[in-house]
């Protein structure tokens, strides 16, 4: 049991360490998941570290739901420790550079953004390939990267009210 833990941690630790995007040489801004998404990981974790010390002291027969405990708290603090480090906007001159959980990029250009929406707390952005992403952050952070990215929508693109 004690393996299948340091396995997570260790596997989690190297996704992050190996995923997490670099510095662009022109990074106007980075903005991300909030911290309560990390912590609510370790949290995680730690139950499932707790849980499992606790069920190996008791008597056998409960290892297999001490290890299903284990396995579920492990795999969704992965999960939220992942997002919360390697999913980030990366506000550059051009646009915005988007990162995935597992490293994947995708580029939205300023001059192909088609629509720019809040919904739920997050930036919408629109391209007319149909893709679309959303930015994380506070109100401050995606105030300032409305006001950087106005000037260079394309005409007709209206962003939107932050209050």
């Amino acid at each position: 049991m004690w393996t299948l833990a340091a396995l997570a941690v260790a596997g989690t630790i190297g996704l992050i360490a190996g995923k997490y995007p670099r510095c662009q040489p022109e990074e106007l801004m980075r903005l991300g998941e909030s911290p309560a998404t990390g912590m609510l990981g370790l949290l995680l974790w730690a139950f499932g570290l707790w849980f499992c010390s606790y069920r190996v002291s008791h008597p056998a027969g409960q290892q297999a739901e001490a290890l299903f405990i284990l396995a579920m708290s492990m795999g969704l603090g992965a999960a939220a420790l992942l997002l919360w480090a390697n999913k980030k906007a990366i506000l550059l001159p051009q646009g915005v550079l988007v990162t995935g959980v597992f490293g994947g990029r995708q580029f939205f250009p300023w001059e192909k953004v088609e629509k720019m929406k809040m919904s739920g707390g997050r930036l919408m952005l629109l391209d007319p390939d149909g893709n679309q992403c959303s930015i994380n952050g506070t109100r401050q952070q995606l105030r300032g990267l409305i006001e950087l990215a106005a000037p260079q929508l394309r005409p007709g693109v209206q962003p939107p009210q932050i209050f």
